[in-house]
C-alpha cells in the first residue's frame, strides 16, 4: 500500500477526532442549552395557563424558573424494568394538573434519541396508573352513594341492610336529638323489623320433595 495513501487514512481519522472533540466542546453545550431554554421560554408563553415542571436533573438547565420540580427517573421506564415507582410518585404534579387542566414538564436527553426514557415510558405509566386508581375510587364512591340512595326513602328514614338475611330495619331521622350528655334526653330509636321467609320456606319444600321422590326410585329399584 502506498505511503500516501496510508497518511490520508490517518488525517481523516485524526480530522474526526477533533470534529467530535470540538462538537462535544464546552462552548458547545452551553450554546446548545441557551438556544434550547429559549423554546422552552416560546413553548411556555404559548401554555402560559399552565405550569411547568423541570424534571431532576437535566430539566433545571432548560427551565431556570420553573412552576416546581418533579423526579421521574428513567431507568423506571427501561427494558424489562416497566415499573411504578412508590418512593416517586410526584402526586403535587397530579393535584396542580388536575387543577389546571394539564402540566408541562420539561427534561433533556444525549444526542441521537427522540425523547428521554421519562418522557416516552416512565411518565406515561405514571399517568395510566394515577389515572386508574383514581377511576377505581369514583366507581367505588358512586356505588357507595347509589346504596345510600336506595336506603333512603321519600319520609326520611333510612334502611340498613343486614348481612346474609332479607331482614331490614327502618330508622326515623325527623325526630330531634338533644345536644346534652343527659341520655334521658335522646329519643330511642324506632326500629321496624321486616322478614321474608317464603324463598327459604319455597326451597325447603322442594328439597324435601326431591328426597322423597329419590327414596320412592330407590325402593322400585329393589323390587
Amino acid at each position: 500500500m502506498p505511503c500516501d495513501t496510508i497518511s490520508s487514512k490517518q488525517s481523516i481519522y485524526k480530522l474526526c477526532r477533533e470534529l467530535k472533540k470540538e462538537e462535544h466542546s464546552l462552548f458547545n453545550c452551553l450554546s446548545s442549552i441557551v438556544e434550547d431554554a429559549a423554546f422552552v421560554s416560546e413553548i411556555r408563553l404559548l401554555y402560559s395557563d399552565l405550569p411547568l415542571f423541570a424534571n431532576l436533573r437535566c430539566g433545571l438547565w432548560y427551565a431556570p424558573r420553573p412552576t416546581g420540580t418533579c423526579y421521574f427517573k428513567s431507568t423506571d421506564g427501561h427494558q424489562h424494568q416497566q415499573t411504578f415507582s412508590t418512593t416517586r410518585l410526584n402526586w403535587h404534579v397530579a393535584e396542580i394538573a388536575a387543577r389546571k387542566g394539564g402540566c408541562i414538564i420539561v427534561d433533556a436527553t444525549r444526542k441521537g434519541k427522540r425523547a428521554p426514557d421519562a418522557m416516552s415510558k416512565t411518565i406515561p405509566i405514571w399517568a395510566a396508573v394515577l389515572n386508574r386508581a383514581v377511576a377505581r375510587v369514583r366507581l367505588h364512591d358512586a356505588q357507595k352513594e347509589q346504596r345510600r340512595r336506595s336506603y333512603t326513602t321519600q319520609d326520611g328514614e333510612v334502611l340498613t341492610p343486614v348481612a346474609d338475611t332479607q331482614t331490614s330495619i327502618s330508622v326515623r331521622t325527623d325526630e330531634p336529638i338533644s345536644s346534652h350528655n343527659n341520655s334521658a334526653a335522646v329519643p330511642a330509636p324506632q326500629f321496624q323489623h321486616k322478614l321474608n321467609l317464603e324463598p327459604q320456606l319455597h326451597q325447603c319444600q322442594q328439597q324435601s320433595q326431591q328426597a322423597s321422590l329419590a327414596q320412592q326410585q330407590q325402593q322400585q329399584q329393589q323390587l
